[in-house]
């Protein structure tokens, strides 16, 4: 999503960032798509003890973090 600079979406597919063994998580609404992919990798975090933070990230932030990840279901 390059509106507002927010990366959180590409095509079909969403980003989840880890950075300092934190997982990052755009925010849910009506933007996002609040599916089982999602509830998936949180559930995953939690089982992990993977502490996530639920909120937007830039596209700074997202070149900066340790690891990326795009998914498509």
């Amino acid at each position: 999503d390059a509106e507002g600079g927010v990366v959180s979406e590409a095509g079909s597919s969403s980003c989840w960032l880890m950075n300092d063994n934190e997982l990052y998580v755009p925010t849910d609404n009506n933007e996002i798509l609040d599916g089982i992919t999602r509830h998936t990798m949180l559930r995953v975090a939690k089982e992990r003890v993977i502490s996530f933070i639920d909120r937007n990230y830039n596209l700074h932030e997202a070149m900066a973090a340790d690891e990326a990840l795009f998914s498509a279901s």
